[in-house]
């Protein structure tokens, strides 16, 4: 993947952001496996702030409205449990970027 956004909300293989150069995916994890299948060379995964949070619920909304999926809709219902096991994963250097944002919000309130 070169660039756009996806949204993972089933099971997911090994080496997952294999020839990821751009781009981000959302991943849910209820499992805790996406750490042990990363393809750590490419891409890293983070928690998603507040704005990919809405991002995400917006992009969840939207499968749910155009597919009627069941899992969307559980998603949805239990959207406090489900961002905690919710994943970014992006190229290395986007993930750190997005890092040193969060902290740099931290320490200008602290």
């Amino acid at each position: 993947m070169t660039g756009g956004t996806i949204v993972v909300l089933g099971p997911f293989g090994y080496n997952l952001g294999a020839g990821m150069t751009g781009g981000q995916a959302f991943v849910w994890d209820p499992d805790s496996r996406l750490t042990t299948r990363l393809n750590t060379a490419l891409v890293q995964a983070a928690r998603p702030d507040a704005e990919l949070l809405e991002e995400l619920r917006w992009l969840v909304e939207r499968h749910h409205e155009l597919t009627a999926s069941p899992r969307a809709h559980q998603l949805l219902a239990e959207w406090p449990n489900t961002v905690q096991h919710m994943w970014l994963v992006a190229p290395v250097d986007r993930v750190r970027r997005i890092e040193a944002q969060q902290e740099g919000r931290v320490a200008a309130s602290a």
